[in-house]
């Protein structure tokens, strides 16, 4: 026998993924990054959570250069993904303390230090519930301004949303800085799979989702109803819920959200989780017991769709051994000097990342509107009646959303840089995605000597209804428009 040979099969990644987009939202769980530090085997730290009367977590106070080394990998994951906006999980949740606004050793202050004053700001939340931690949120000014005030979701908004079990969460809407288009995200922590629920009647109902699964799918529930409100008053459709949901993908909690208020898959308030979308079946963000999936997640409202580039999870912890974190309780010597002060195992979930074009709203009425852009990026929403749509210049969405919205004239389509989006419509009748032209869904033919007529039979390749005419694009020959890429589908 000899030494055995190792192949690196799986290696870090040299890069975030590409996710394109002229903003990037991002969502990360810190590892329990508290200010306070935790005195472990004793009740002298039981000062943490908003009543004060919790053990804090994350660095110990007899471990002298734990906290130290747990910031130092934080910020550097952090600077790593560079996003606009990030949703933080497990954050101290203190009165008096602000693990990320504090002048010296919070993370915008450590991120500040390093790219410049003001880089980076907070939404300043204060103490959030009643839990030892709590979620939140940093951004770039020079990018995204917040409009209006944050809101929270707790079970004095819904009592079917357990805050007792869920950290409240957090939604604030953001205006971009380019084009004033608006985006709400709601930042989120469920209730984790760890511990049981057998208090309030949930227990584990061995159906091989967990403890709990009652309370986060009903959170997930009140969750949707609750931006089905727009409760910063947005007065826009587009929504990214983020965070940790202690779900995975197929799990009841998911589809609740996928499903949208109505609880009815198929239909306009529908939540497309953008990991399925743009990574497929085995993305992962955590390891449990050499199991990988995620927990942590990304779901954009129907509308806010189209205006994504991509999504995928930065696997710079779930693959790495927890020996590589800050901890140094008891590590000898030789462990400790491993450690760097890099992203990589800066938590035990992957980070995840988004990539959004916004585009500036323009909605028409139920009525016959013309409607006209701006020279940027706009979502034009004619709705009911025969309107007259043009982009003015830029890449152009113009969204539909129900077979009663036919009748429209767009007059400067541009192929392959504007966009119709015929998904939500779709759904409605039962297309299962796909390419909606090639499985006899969606046609396009001419109209005269230079327009094209795009079509929609009801139901596909069945033989009950026929194609029927939907909307006219002027000026652009059927072969221009009849191409996948100037369609959602």
């Amino acid at each position: 026998t000899g030494p055995a040979t190792y192949t690196s099969v799986n290696p870090r990644p040299a890069a975030l993924p590409a996710v394109g987009g002229a903003l990037k939202v991002a969502a990360m769980n810190t590892l329990n990054f508290f200010l306070t530090l935790n005195d472990p085997g004793t009740t002298a730290d039981d000062v943490c959570g908003g009543a004060q009367n919790l053990e804090c977590r994350g660095a110990n106070s007899t471990e002298a250069t734990e906290f130290d080394r747990q910031r130092a990998k934080l910020l550097s994951a952090l600077l790593g993904l560079n996003a606009d906006v990030v949703g933080l999980n497990e954050i101290e949740n203190t009165p008096g303390v602000d693990p990320l606004d504090d002048p010296t050793r919070g993370v915008v202050a450590g991120l500040n230090d390093i790219l410049g004053a003001g880089t980076y700001a907070s939404i300043n939340t204060g103490v959030i519930g009643t839990d030892a931690i709590r979620v939140g949120l940093i951004y770039k000014p020079a990018k995204v301004t917040p409009v209006g005030v944050f809101k929270i979701l707790d079970s004095t908004v819904d009592s079917d949303f357990l805050d007792g079990k869920n950290r409240p969460s957090l939604a604030q809407t953001f205006a971009d800085v380019s084009n004033g288009a608006r985006l709400t995200i709601a930042v989120n922590h469920f209730k984790s799979k760890g511990s049981d629920c057998n208090d309030v009647g949930d227990p584990d109902l061995l159906d091989l989702q967990g403890n709990c699964n009652v309370t986060r799918r009903a959170a997930a529930q009140a969750l949707v109803d609750w931006l089905s409100t727009d409760p910063t008053g947005s007065g826009d459709p587009d929504f990214l819920i983020v965070g940790d949901l202690n779900s995975y993908a197929k799990e009841h909690p998911i589809d609740a959200i996928r499903a949208g208020s109505d609880d009815a898959a198929g239909t306009a308030d529908d939540f497309t989780n953008l990991i399925a979308k743009y990574q497929g079946p085995l993305a992962y963000s955590y390891a449990f017991d050499g199991q990988f999936g995620y927990l942590d997640h990304a779901l954009g409202s129907f509308r806010l769709v189209p205006q994504t580039t991509g999504a995928g999870d930065w696997h710079i912890n779930a693959d790495e051994p927890d020996l590589l974190d800050y901890d140094t309780s008891f590590k000898p010597a030789a462990q400790e000097a491993i450690y760097e002060p890099n992203a990589f195992r800066a938590s035990d979930h992957d980070a995840v990342i988004v990539g959004v074009t916004l585009c500036a709203s323009v909605n028409g009425t139920t009525g016959r509107d013309a409607l006209t852009g701006s020279s940027g990026r706009d979502c034009i929403v004619g709705r009911e009646g025969g309107d007259i749509l043009t982009g003015g210049g830029g890449p152009d969405l113009f969204t539909y959303v129900s077979m009663r919205d036919a009748g429209d004239t767009v007059t400067d389509f541009a192929p392959a840089q504007d966009v119709v989006d015929l998904s939500t419509v779709l759904r409605g009748l039962g297309f299962a995605g796909g390419n909606a032209l090639t499985a006899g869904w969606v046609r396009v033919i001419a109209s005269g000597a230079v327009d094209s007529v795009v079509q929609i039979d009801q139901d596909g390749p069945g033989t009950f209804y026929t194609f029927r005419p939907f909307v006219t694009i002027k000026n652009v020959a059927p072969a221009a428009v009849g191409q996948a890429q100037n369609f959602v589908f």
